[in-house]
């Protein structure tokens, strides 16, 4: 039963169906509640994030409204570490009344892993529940199902992000990818002209389409949108 449940989990098509599956997997695992949040690599500066979770829906709302997603010291350990966590005084040590709050929602106990990769996107599973404290010997016999299920969930819902993104995913030329590239390396117009035997009128010409074609606002911009898009990978 885990193992078909880490298989819908890993090739999810739906965010409906991940949720579905990820519900399962946390009710299989001893679990009331799960969560799963994911940060993408773009746009840089203020990266796109995106949250599911089978939390009491009046702690949904004042978590979102409050931000607390920028306070929360589970999210602060997951985007530097991709060592699992458990809750308690130590973690939350510098906000204790962050986690009494959770607390007084059914949020009790807690377990939370990361997975981080090299195109900047980060995913965080955390499985809540109830009454019942994580032991040593529970976490020592789970953790093997607990890590699997962490990159599990990360493929699944990163699969469902990028498929998203390649039905929208600009079309840029051989050229403009090339260009990209050089532009990445911080050449300038003239000098990308001299290394393709172009002119740089007809440099910035393929530049500006670019630009638009990928929606942003210069040709620095467009170079990191297509590395981080995988335009640079073939």
């Amino acid at each position: 039963m885990f193992n078909e449940l880490i298989a819908e989990l890993t090739f999810s098509e739906t965010v409906d169906e991940f949720t579905a599956t990820l519900r399962k997997l946390a009710n299989c695992l001893d679990f009331d509640h799960f969560a799963y949040g994911q940060k993408s690599g773009w746009p840089l500066t203020s990266p796109d994030v995106y949250l599911v979770n089978s939390y009491p829906e009046n702690w949904r709302s004042k978590y979102e409204e409050s931000n607390f997603f920028a306070i929360d010291p589970s999210v602060k350990h997951g985007l530097s570490s991709i060592e699992p966590v458990l809750w308690g005084k130590e973690l939350f040590s510098d906000n204790m009344s962050f986690w009494e709050e959770a607390r007084s929602f059914g949020l009790e106990y807690g377990w939370a892993q990361a997975t981080h990769s090299n195109n900047g996107n980060i995913g965080m599973l955390t499985f809540a529940r109830t009454g019942c404290d994580i032991s040593c010997k529970e976490l020592l016999d789970k953790h093997s199902m607990l890590s699997l299920v962490a990159h599990s969930a990360y493929f699944g819902f990163n699969r469902i992000i990028t498929n998203e993104q390649l039905s929208n995913k600009p079309n840029l030329t051989a050229r403009e990818i090339e260009l990209l590239k050089w532009t990445a390396q911080g050449k300038t117009a003239s000098e990308i002209g001299q290394i393709l035997n172009i002119s740089h009128h007809t440099v910035n010409f393929h530049t500006d389409n670019c630009v638009k074609k990928l929606n942003v606002a210069n040709k620095t911009a467009a170079a990191v949108k297509a590395a981080v898009l995988g335009f640079f990978n073939t």
